[in-house]
């Protein structure tokens, strides 16, 4: 689905570029990738999303329960089966995980991984600029004009547009 190597320094670029914590990256990632699947498989579907922070790879599980007669194949697994497949010690009722076949994920839902990341890191830098800049309310500041006709001010790591009540 996706090369781990590139998502890690790709991850690492937003974090050093937007000021956005890794963390809230990795789960925007589980969460676009949880959205997709309910959106184009099955929205009752329970998924688990894990990525790897060392090697970036991405496993995506979905919740089975064990059930003597199976009336839904995308939640539910037989008893035989599920214990042909994890072992005897499974019982009915049990919970058991099963790896989603990446290639299952056709280009327009991986497309709309995509939206939904992109999305929450938009989200993530509007807030961080938000908290950072409300700090400085009152105060003083000092930066550099990059546009005359609107007052575009590059401070810290992000512009600023002033409105017109504020420029003068």
């Amino acid at each position: 689905m996706i090369d781990g190597a590139k998502l890690l320094v790709a991850i690492d670029e937003i974090v050093n570029e937007k000021q956005i914590s890794r963390n809230l990256i990795l789960e925007s990632i589980k969460e676009g990738i949880k959205k997709a699947y309910e959106k184009h498989f099955d929205p009752e579907a329970t998924i688990i999303v894990d990525i790897d922070q060392k090697t970036g790879q991405i496993k995506v599980e979905k919740e089975l329960a064990v059930v003597k007669k199976v009336e839904d194949d995308l939640l539910e697994i037989g008893l035989k089966e599920a214990k042909t497949k994890y072992g005897e010690q499974i019982t009915v009722d049990d919970k058991v995980y099963e790896p989603v076949n990446s290639e299952e994920f056709s280009r327009l839902a991986i497309f709309q991984v995509g939206q939904i990341i992109k999305q929450q890191i938009k989200e993530a830098e509007k807030d961080s600029i938000f908290d950072e800049y409300i700090a400085q309310k009152g105060h003083l500041m000092t930066g550099i004009v990059i546009a005359a006709e609107k007052i575009f001010i590059s401070w810290s790591w992000t512009n600023i547009c002033l409105h017109f009540s504020s420029q003068f």
